[in-house]
């Protein structure tokens, strides 16, 4: 049988880590990142998949220049999926094409 690995071990992350939650970063906080919006987040997703999107709805993120994680209410991450799922469609129409 095999160990398990120490890192996920409760005892363990609780040693080294504290009272911190392990894998939430500061800069997460409980609200959207797009500007002007005050609302709760939902969702926490990558920037690098939200920036392709973000130039075609409009919006300006408030974020650090070395942040890695945006966070979206409600509303914006419908309309993040939304935009997200047209432009998934329509690339792959443009990929079937090239055969």
């Amino acid at each position: 049988m095999a160990r398990k690995n120490p890192k996920w071990n409760k005892k363990h992350a609780k040693r080294h880590y504290g009272d911190r939650k392990i894998g939430v970063t500061q800069q997460e906080s409980g609200t959207c990142s797009v500007s002007g919006c005050s609302k709760k987040k939902k969702r926490t997703l990558s920037i690098n998949s939200v920036s392709k999107v973000v130039s075609k709805l409009g919006w300006s993120l408030d974020t650090d220049k070395k942040a890695r994680k945006v966070s979206l209410c409600k509303n914006h991450y419908k309309d993040y999926s939304k935009a997200k799922k047209k432009e998934d469609k329509y690339k792959k129409m443009r990929d079937y094409g090239e055969h």
